[in-house]
This record gives structure tokens, C-alpha cells and sequence, in this order.
């Protein structure tokens, strides 16, 4: 199991094996410059695993492309006169992850992403809108591999556009007074008598 500064960043299942069994375990501490840098080593350690599903390996590599973007931005703040201005820069790919050497590479987390887990960027797109309006147990789900992307994308949507609509069409209460009124519930029918005595039947 490895730890840092006290706490288990990677063997958490083989920990919790070896508290139920009674068992010892040994320890390796790891250090690291920053939580940044933690943050981007557990990410690729998660990423090597080999039953991750589409949705998670998506979903990390968001999470690891956000801490590069903040590392970019905050790089660009404190130079001066470097590159052209407002331009961020990415890590570059390697093996199917992002690498920690820089490239001139401009800015786009979505299709960078996309690049990484090889899918394709509307995928990308959808998963960040999943992170952001759906539930837990549909993302436990996602990571089950029990339903697919696109599946709860649809639904996701659906959702907010009738929680919008809901929203928008709030009821009025109804006046607390008596009111004398005639009610009729179209359509009504009409009979026209021709001179001859035909009937025609007219419908309003």
C-alpha cells in the first residue's frame, strides 16, 4: 500500500481485506511536490486499470485535464511577454494519457480529452453534462457499465427541460369569489333546413 503524509493513495481494497482478515500489511510512503501533483499520480494510477469503464476513464481524465488547465493558467499569470497572450498551454499525450511535458498545444480540455480516452468530443461533452445535473446512483450505475452514456445523457436532458418548463408555468391560484357564468364545451351541432326541407348538419 502506498501512502502520503498518513493517508492510503493507492491499496485501499487490500487495506480493507487485511483490517477484516486480521492480517499485517506493509507500507510505502510516496512524496510528492504538491497536491497537484498527488492528484495527477492517483488519476494516472486509476487510469491503468483495465476494467475502467468509458464513463470513468472519461470522467478522470476531466478531472486531471482541470488541474492541468488551473497549472497552465497560473503559469501564464506569473510570465511575462511569453507566447501569444491568453494562451494556456496542455500536456502532451503519451501512451494514451497526458504526459507532463508541455507543449504550445492551445487550449481545448474537451477534444483534448477526447484525444486521451479516444472517444469522440460530443462524448466528452455529454459526460461533462452527466457530472454536473445527474445523481449518484446513476453515475454508480455509468461506472457499472449498467447503462450507457448516451442513454442517460438523453434522459439528463430531458429532466432539466421539463424541470424548465415546470418552472416557467407556475400555476394561478383561483379567485376566491362566486362568479355566474355559462359553460359550454364545443363542439356543438347545428341543423340548417333548405327551403326544399334537406337537412344539412353543420358542425361549429
Amino acid at each position: 500500500m502506498i501512502i502520503s503524509n498518513g493517508v492510503i493513495i493507492d491499496g485501499h481494497n487490500r487495506y480493507d481485506i487485511c483490517i477484516k482478515h486480521n492480517r499485517s500489511f506493509k507500507t510505502k510512503e510516496k512524496k510528492f511536490k504538491n497536491d497537484d501533483e498527488k492528484i495527477i499520480w492517483i488519476i494516472d494510477n486509476q487510469l491503468a486499470r483495465r476494467n475502467l469503464s468509458t464513463y470513468d476513464r472519461i470522467r478522470l481524465t476531466l478531472k486531471q485535464e482541470e488541474v492541468y488547465k488551473n497549472q497552465a493558467k497560473e503559469k501564464m499569470r506569473l510570465s511575462t511577454g511569453r507566447g501569444k497572450k491568453g494562451l494556456a498551454t496542455l500536456p502532451n499525450v503519451k501512451g494514451g494519457q497526458v504526459g507532463l511535458a508541455g507543449t504550445n498545444k492551445p487550449l481545448d480540455t474537451r477534444q483534448n480529452v477526447a484525444d486521451i480516452t479516444k472517444v469522440g468530443a460530443r462524448t466528452v461533452a455529454k459526460v461533462k453534462v452527466i457530472e454536473k445535473e445527474a445523481d449518484e446512483k446513476t453515475k454508480k450505475k455509468l461506472s457499472e457499465q449498467k447503462v450507457t452514456i448516451n442513454k442517460v445523457y438523453k434522459d439528463t436532458v430531458k429532466k432539466k427541460k421539463r424541470e424548465a418548463i415546470g418552472k416557467n408555468n407556475k400555476k394561478v391560484p383561483l379567485p376566491k369569489k362566486k362568479y355566474n357564468i355559462i359553460y359550454a364545451d364545443p363542439p356543438w351541432n347545428f341543423k340548417h333546413y333548405s327551403d326544399k326541407g334537406r337537412a344539412t348538419a353543420l358542425v361549429s
